[in-house]
């Protein structure tokens, strides 16, 4: 029984608290808002950007008065808003250094193999290479037989029915570096 009657006064306290916060809150919401005021609508927010401007006009003058005479407070005009040209945006380029991803590897295929005959080489050919490179910090640069090549497609000018064998480095530009031999057999070229 007193179980029960103890929780019977913990709810009856927790009533009355809520009470008597609904009549506080009733009393101030009273007192903020008078009651012969009807609510007016409000309008649409207009967001503008104001530039802050120094305009020396705007400073009271100053006068001479007697020290008791009450100087009355001088009008000011308010701020005028001024209209800012929206800024015009420009593509910039931007160079991208792609983040280091582990090792260095390099693999080198046959992109295409095309007859290339000369007077005096009927035989010639030339092998596009294909130098495929992975890992490091992805700036890389192509070396074939000692001789620098700006991008990963390198034609080899080799002889037909020749074994196409030639050593390639590709080095990235955090300094690692791999140099392999790619060799292929005639029968390998297929070419046109």
């Amino acid at each position: 029984m007193c179980a029960r009657k103890g929780y019977d006064m913990k709810r009856a306290s927790v009533t009355i608290l809520m009470g008597l916060a609904v009549v506080l809150a009733a009393c101030t919401r009273a007192e903020l808002v008078p009651h012969n005021l009807t609510p007016t609508p409000v309008p649409e927010l207009l967001i503008t950007r104001v530039v802050p401007t120094f305009d020396p006009a705007w400073l009271p003058t100053p006068t001479a008065t007697p020290a008791s005479t009450p100087v009355p407070p001088t009008p000011t005009a308010p701020p005028s808003l001024t209209h800012t040209p929206t800024p015009t945006l420009t593509r910039v380029a931007a160079t991208l250094t792609p983040a280091p991803t582990g090792l260095l590897s390099v693999q080198a295929y046959v992109a295409q193999c095309r007859l290339a005959p000369t007077p005096d080489k009927p035989g010639s050919i030339v092998v596009q290479l294909s130098i495929e490179a992975a890992g490091g910090d992805g700036r890389y640069r192509y070396f074939v037989q000692g001789r620098e090549f700006s991008d990963k497609l390198v034609d080899v000018a080799w002889s037909l029915g020749a074994r196409l064998i030639v050593s390639y480095t590709v080095t990235a530009g955090d300094g690692q570096s791999i140099t392999r031999v790619f060799n292929a057999s005639p029968g390998e070229l297929n070419c046109r």
